[in-house]
């Protein structure tokens, strides 16, 4: 979220959640290593799951390995507004992680050498794609707790068509909300204490294809302007100080955020969740620009596997992605002796590395040019900077190999995520 004033902790265009409003079914994910630190968003989907974003629980080393964050060191809260932990019958522990399979947290780039000498890249998957992921808490959710109501395949289809309809540059709607715990500041710092709402505006995919990828050579975030894996947002209006002048930003989803819900409400007045924060391009701001779009995860295209995976007791504590079960230089899963067809992590099989992750180290500074998540992703216990950085230039190249693609891991930051960094 974004404000003018750092001692208000308010969003500027936004209200904090008030006891009496129906929020009950929002969660914040904790890191259990660290004081039970606010880390990402979620919701409660059902009795025992909740959903999240895939980069708030797969994280990349200092040396380049993917790995899943164990149950043992992830909490949910659920039932509170504030940020500081006052209950401890709000805290669940975690049962169950389940990653998407096809989730590419890095663009997947296909080199194909030429005769004469040059390559064609051609973008296998786009950077924070499929970005999903649930987890299964140990204990059934208190019957006060509420259960978010998802967009299914037809609503989401019947929402992207009525919230596009209403696009406009020149005045744009108000006409999606997002909540949650994340940044007060453009620069991603300043965490709420406070669960915050703010309203922005839905951008069509064909318009959120030319602000973010019109013109370039390879486009890393959208594929095309018929993507139906993400959606797009802008912020409705111009941040003013207490004076009238334009701060030059807008309400947004920002650090912190990530993981959280993007909701709307249908022709009937009834509010649904269609999207799950995911990430943005970076520019001067990481937060707030009025010209560079942030982007979700769409929950229509992923409601079949949702409801899969609830429908089931996973058979293993971790259902790691595909980059981390199929790559010959994976994390969690990949040990020599992967528990089971889907690679999914068992207490035996964690790799050691795991331990040694200092899961506290947080880093919200980004660089220009960039793309980024909104969490609080995590570095090495020696990282010099932090994992949350999407590495995606096309200069000073260095190779890996994912589900036996060969795959560009550049040195130019590219994306930003949206959990605490």
């Amino acid at each position: 979220m974004v404000t003018a004033e750092p001692a208000t902790g308010y969003v500027i265009g936004g209200d904090p959640v008030l006891p009496s409003e129906d929020y009950g079914w929002m969660a914040s994910l904790r890191l259990a290593p660290n004081q039970l630190s606010h880390m990402c968003g979620a919701t409660v989907i059902d009795r025992h799951w909740v959903l999240t974003a895939a980069h708030c629980v797969v994280f990349e080393s200092e040396n380049g390995v993917f790995q899943v964050i164990p149950p043992s060191k992830l909490n949910v809260m659920v039932g509170s507004s504030y940020a500081p932990v006052e209950d401890p019958a709000t805290l669940y522990t975690i049962s169950h992680v389940v990653v998407h399979p096809d989730y590419t947290p890095n663009p997947v780039l296909k080199i194909v050498p030429n005769a004469d000498g040059t390559q064609t890249v051609d973008v296998l998957s786009t950077a924070l794609n499929n970005d999903i992921a649930l987890l299964r808490v140990g204990r059934e959710f208190a019957a006060t707790i509420p259960v978010v109501r998802l967009a299914g395949i037809s609503k989401a289809d019947e929402l992207d068509l009525a919230l596009g309809q209403q696009w406009s540059d020149v005045e744009r709607p108000k006409n999606t909300r997002v909540s949650g715990w994340g940044s007060t500041q453009t620069d991603g710092t300043g965490m709420s204490e406070r669960l915050l709402k703010t309203d922005l505006s839905f951008v069509p995919m064909d318009e959120c294809f030319k602000r973010l990828e019109l013109g370039n050579e390879l486009n890393f975030i959208l594929e095309s302007p018929l993507n139906r894996t993400k959606l797009c947002t802008l912020p409705p209006e111009v941040i003013r100080d207490a004076d009238g002048n334009s701060l030059e930003y807008g309400p947004d989803s920002c650090k912190g955020d990530s993981g959280g819900p993007l909701r709307a409400r249908d022709q009937q007045g009834e509010w649904y969740q269609l999207g799950i924060v995911s990430g943005s391009p970076v520019g001067a701001l990481t937060c707030g620009s009025l010209a560079r779009p942030s982007f979700y995860t769409r929950i229509g295209t992923y409601y079949g596997w949702i409801t899969e995976q609830v429908g089931r007791l996973p058979e293993h504590p971790i259902t790691a992605p595909d980059i981390i079960t199929d790559s010959s230089n994976s994390g969690t899963g990949d040990t020599g002796d992967s528990g089971g067809s889907d690679g999914g992590a068992t207490p035996d099989n964690v790799p050691k590395e795991q331990e040694t992750i200092d899961l506290s180290k947080c880093n919200a500074a980004v660089d220009e040019d960039a793309i980024a998540h909104t969490n609080c992703s995590l570095s090495g216990a020696d990282a010099g900077s932090s994992s949350w950085q999407i590495l995606m230039g096309l200069l000073a190249l260095m190779l890996y190999r994912i589900r036996g693609v060969r795959v560009l891991r550049p040195g130019d930051k590219a994306l930003i995520h949206k959990s605490c960094e």
